[in-house]
C-alpha cells in the first residue's frame, strides 16, 4: 500500500513539473497537473499515509 502511495506522489510531482514546463514554454495546450489538482492529489497521498 505504501509503495502505491509513493508511486502516486512521484507521478503527481512529475505531472506538476510537466505542467509548469509547458506553462513556461507558452504551450497552447497545457499537460500535467495544475496547482489546484496537484494539491488535491497530495491530499489523497496524505490520506494514504495516514496523515489526515
Amino acid at each position: 500500500m505504501l509503495a502505491a502511495v509513493d508511486d502516486l506522489r512521484v507521478w503527481a510531482e512529475g505531472q506538476r513539473t510537466l505542467y509548469h514546463q509547458h506553462l513556461a514554454d507558452g504551450a497552447d495546450i497545457l499537460v500535467g497537473l495544475d496547482e489546484e489538482t496537484y494539491r488535491e492529489v497530495m491530499r489523497w497521498v496524505a490520506f494514504g499515509l495516514g496523515c489526515v
